[in-house]
């Protein structure tokens, strides 16, 4: 239990370091190096080992060469973040700076409703969430990535990457039910927001 309750705070830790960095060429190479090594295992990405193993918890850690549900949930938000962060000067990570609950991952996809058909939007938000396994909801959470980048580029939009890399590790730990609701509620809360707004307008 002590894991599932501090990964917010130590993924936060890592996130702020790397983020530091944006303007230096060791930020921008590691970032780089978290790109490639999506899709390769943990012990073949030799070069994002430092950021990764010196902040873990002792206990996060795995004696074996496949990655604990800690690891892979650091590793897997890092890369999102990396992908997210390419070809952008300002920072991308939204660090809660007013003190609020962290906004989750459904409430930043939310904004790809006020850029394509509301239909599309909600069609490939629905398929993320009703992922049956860890592999499968990570691959559609690549894409919402990939997707709100080039949909949404000329917007300012920031994604809390440690409440997103805690709700991976939620879902990864059987808690799938819990991240699909509280993703659900702000990605449509938000839309119910906006059309009041709207209507309040005319």
């Amino acid at each position: 239990m002590e894991k599932k309750n501090n990964i917010y705070s130590v993924s936060s830790q890592i996130f702020y370091q790397l983020d530091g960095l944006l303007n230096q060429s060791s930020g921008k190479a590691y970032l780089a190096k978290l790109r490639q090594s999506i899709g390769k295992p943990l012990s073949q990405s030799v070069e994002i080992w430092p950021f990764i193993f010196d902040v873990l918890p002792e206990d996060a850690l795995g004696i074996s060469e496949k990655n604990t549900d800690y690891e892979e949930a650091v590793l897997t938000g890092l890369q999102m973040y990396a992908l997210f962060q390419q070809g952008k000067a300002d920072s991308v990570l939204d660090k809660n700076e007013t003190g609020d609950k962290p906004r989750n991952f459904g409430a930043a996809l939310s904004a790809l409703r006020q850029t394509e058909d509301t239909s599309a939007a909600d069609r490939r938000f629905n398929a993320m969430i009703t992922s049956s396994t860890f592999d499968e909801f990570k691959y559609y959470v690549r894409q919402m990535i990939q997707l709100l980048k080039s949909k949404a580029k000329d917007r300012q939009i920031k994604i809390n990457f440690p409440k997103l890399t805690a709700d991976l590790y939620y879902f990864k730990k059987g808690y799938q039910e819990k991240v699909r609701l509280n993703w659900s509620k702000a990605y449509y809360r938000y839309r119910k927001m906006n059309e009041g707004a709207q209507q309040n307008e005319k």
